[in-house]
């Protein structure tokens, strides 16, 4: 059966397209003259009538538990950012499937393009970051899901540049992490936790300092271009559960190296936090 091109009030601007596998499709939507981002989420799914009653009993008690979970976790990111986070603006449900629309925000350079501008502007860049986490992770967010295809470079009016985290929809409160079947990200940027959590293993607790793990190879990312080295693991998550030292690119000027080794620390418990983060960069900084 073809999509149809209105979903409610928006209409879309070409088909639903599922990329990098996850639990939606998404696509561009115009609203009274306005473009828009919106997902379509996969699951879960309203019941239809077909179904038996126990199964829409069942079907709809997860959807309602779904639609308050989400709708809380979005008031609490719009609560909880300090202007670089890219909240749903809205959120419903049409023929039986829940949509999740934010605002459409262009990228002016690439990160590849990042890591080639100075270190002023690279600085400026992991602040932001590091205090619009520190802000998530106070209400107790965990994106779960950063890497440079959510983070949006813009620049602004003074001709430096800024950086906006976009797609919340994996995210979660930390003291509602989902079951292990619904985990998901990219694998690139897992913390340890994340891993052993996935594999239903023995470990330590998702909490937000998992999106410090994320952040840490990012930032490695932004200062040289290129994430740290594995060896024989394809993830560096593999290589810091199995015990091996983080491999930091000599190509990163060596004040940088203690605070990536303490963002990308084995156990959460030893990770820095947020704020930690931000403060270390600032004393960085002091450094010239």
């Amino acid at each position: 059966m073809e999509e149809s091109m209105q979903i409610g009030a928006y209409q879309l601007l070409s088909p639903f397209e599922m990329k990098n596998g996850g639990n939606c499709e998404w696509t561009f939507a115009n609203k009274d003259g306005k473009t828009y981002f919106i997902k379509k989420i996969s699951d879960p799914v309203y019941p239809t009538a077909s179904m038996s009653e126990k199964n829409r009993k069942r079907k709809q008690k997860i959807c309602e538990d779904f639609k308050e979970r989400s709708e809380r976790l979005f008031q609490a990111i719009r609560d909880a950012s300090k202007g670089n986070s890219i909240a749903p603006i809205d959120f419903f449900v049409y023929d039986g499937r829940f949509y999740i629309v934010t605002e459409k925000v262009d990228a002016a350079i690439s990160f590849e393009e990042l890591s080639q501008k100075s270190e002023e502007q690279k600085m400026i860049i992991m602040k932001v970051l590091a205090y619009e986490m520190g802000a998530l992770s106070a209400k107790k967010i965990v994106h779960s899901d950063l890497k440079p295809g959510n983070l949006l470079i813009k620049k602004t009016i003074d001709g430096f540049y800024t950086i906006k985290i976009i797609d919340f929809g994996e995210s979660f409160f930390q003291d509602a992490v989902p079951n292990p079947d619904a985990l998901k990200g990219d694998q690139v940027y897992y913390s340890p936790e994340f891993v052993t959590a996935i594999k239903k293993e023995e470990g330590e607790a998702i909490t937000s300092k998992s999106d410090i793990f994320a952040l840490g190879i990012i930032f490695h990312e932004i200062l040289c271009g290129k994430r740290p080295e594995t060896g024989k693991y394809h993830y560096l998550c593999e290589a810091v559960l199995n015990d091996e030292s983080v491999q930091i690119n000599q190509n990163i000027p060596k004040k940088y190296h203690s605070l990536l080794r303490n963002m990308l620390k084995k156990s959460p418990k030893e990770r820095y936090s947020a704020g930690k983060v931000f403060r270390s960069l600032q004393d960085i900084e002091k450094l010239g």
